[in-house]
This record gives C-alpha cells, structure tokens and sequence, in this order.
C-alpha cells in the first residue's frame, strides 16, 4: 500500500503564493527546508520549448537540421520544393531566423550536443597526427568562428594602361 504523500501539493503552491519563507512552509508540514525546496522544483513548470513558437513546417524543418541533415535536404523534404536551388534558398532563409536557429541549439543541448562538447570534439579533430584531417577540421573550426569568410576586394576596372605603362622604369 503506498503511503500518503506527506506534503500536499495543492496546499503547497497555495502557502508558496502567499511568499510563505520555505522554513515557514516546513513547519506546517512538519518537515525539513529541503523537502520543501526540492518539491517546489518538482512542481515548477518546464520552460517554453522554442519549438512551440514556430509553425509546424518550421518545427520539422529545425528537428530535421537537429538530426543532421543539411538545410537543404530538411528544406526539400519539409516544403513543396520543385527543385535544389529553391530548397537551398528556402533552408538559406529559414536558417537567418532567429527562433529556428535557437530551437536547434535547443533541440542539440537537449541531446547532449552542447556548443562546448562540438568545440571539444573539433579540438581532437584538429590535433589529429594524420594532417588530412587535421587541415580539415581546422577548416571547419575557420568557419564557424568566421575567419573563413570571403574576402572583398576592390577592383578598378577601367585602367589607363598609358599611365601604367609610364611609370615602368627604363
């Protein structure tokens, strides 16, 4: 027979509403601080997923990146895409939005992804002894801290190839 709980929940959240300290609280039900601080975590409820704020499409395009697919595979396979190009500019857009970026990160800390393990994985790619793979993952680790991106160059296209050739010596 399963004996009955000592601390009521109902009451508790009731006595908590009325910012009762947790020793005040402990001593109506005659127990210690802690089972009353360890209860009230129990009861609290979960934060918001962000998932909950995107559309259903959006939501199976962010579990899809989260199990690995690029974003225009999830793209494709999520929305009415007639061919690659436009499930590439699709995935290109939905990935800019902030929501859909944060429910992927929230999908991959929940799976124990974390931004810290990913870096640390990335470490033993990059001191590995066979250099293949070490220049790889060294190019990806440039990438994602942005030192890879595209330089912009000036071009000056009309030249004045007189000028130019003035100024060679001899």
């Amino acid at each position: 027979m399963k004996k009955p709980r000592k601390i009521d929940d109902t009451r508790l959240l009731e006595l908590a509403a009325q910012n009762l300290s947790q020793v005040e609280i402990a001593a109506e039900f005659g127990c210690s601080q802690y089972a009353i601080s360890k209860r009230l975590k129990r009861l609290k409820p979960p934060p918001p997923s962000k998932l909950d704020d995107l559309t259903p499409q959006q939501a199976a395009f962010s579990q899809r990146v989260a199990s690995g697919m690029s974003p225009t595979a999830a793209a494709f396979e999520t929305y009415d895409c007639t061919t690659r190009d436009s499930a590439k500019q699709i995935g290109k857009k939905l990935m800019a939005i902030d929501d859909i970026r944060g429910s992927i990160e929230e999908l991959c800390n929940d799976c124990g992804l974390t931004r810290g393990y990913k870096i640390r994985k990335l470490k033993s790619h990059v001191d590995n002894p066979d250099p293949h793979l070490s220049l790889k993952a060294l190019t990806e680790a440039f990438k994602i801290s942005g030192d890879y991106s595209p330089v912009e160059l000036n071009v000056v296209t009309e030249v004045d190839i007189r000028a130019l050739v003035a100024l060679l010596p001899g």
